[in-house]
């Protein structure tokens, strides 16, 4: 699944509106999944979470933002457990300098 939920979406609203005001950074978007599925799948599933992150804040006027996607290529875990492969499932927001 790739689209926002209200809790993920009043989450990321709340971090866009405590960016500073004009925002000369760029915005990298990243998109990450756990490793069930193929391969193929996961980049696609990666490259739609993290685009769907971008649409929500170029809605809120950021223009300066770009993405990438690994899919399962860099996970925060070994995902021994449900709960390990649950945070591997996540879109990465940094500013940059």
């Amino acid at each position: 699944i790739y689209r926002l939920s209200e809790l993920e979406e009043r989450r990321l609203d709340s971090f866009v509106e405590q960016l500073p005001t004009p925002l000369y950074h760029l915005i990298r978007i990243e998109g990450h999944t756990d490793k069930d599925a193929t391969f193929e799948y996961n980049v696609q599933l990666s490259q739609n979470r993290a685009n769907e992150v971008k649409e929500r804040m170029t809605n809120f006027g950021l223009s300066n933002t770009y993405t990438t996607w690994s899919g399962e290529n860099k996970p925060m875990n070994e995902e021994i457990t449900e709960e390990e492969k649950a945070k591997n499932r996540r879109v990465t927001i940094t500013v940059e300098r």
